[in-house]
């Protein structure tokens, strides 16, 4: 982990005409990561407390809601009436929390090109 870190400082503090042309790092965990050229520390910081965290929060709340649905497709043919109007419950929860949460999320641009393009 120091060796990171040192690697990560290093880096940082090389000379001032290197810092023009080099991509910036940033660290994720306890690993350097180089960003795309021409995209900041600040421009990533901005896009993952805007877009990226609430896009990973609303797909991670989908998923705890389909967690209590983990018949098979046979279960599901042969559960009692009760059982799928709970199965059916948590499928319209996860859609509604889609359209409400994270289609908006989805309909604007990424600021950094290369995000947008991975999309």
């Amino acid at each position: 982990m120091t060796h990171h870190l040192l690697e990560f400082r290093r880096r940082q503090l090389s000379s001032s005409a290197e810092q023009r042309h080099a991509a910036q790092l940033i660290l994720v965990g306890t690993e350097p990561v180089e960003l795309p050229p021409g995209v900041s520390a600040s421009d990533w910081a901005l896009e993952r407390r805007n877009w990226q965290n609430p896009r990973i929060r609303s797909i991670l709340g989908c998923v705890d809601l389909l967690d209590t649905v983990l018949e098979s497709n046979y279960a599901i043919l042969h559960c009692s009436p009760e059982r799928l109007r709970e199965i059916w419950v948590q499928v319209r929860k996860v859609t509604e929390l889609m359209r409400s949460q994270l289609a908006p999320l989805m309909t604007e641009p990424s600021c950094i090109a290369e995000l947008e393009r991975a999309r």
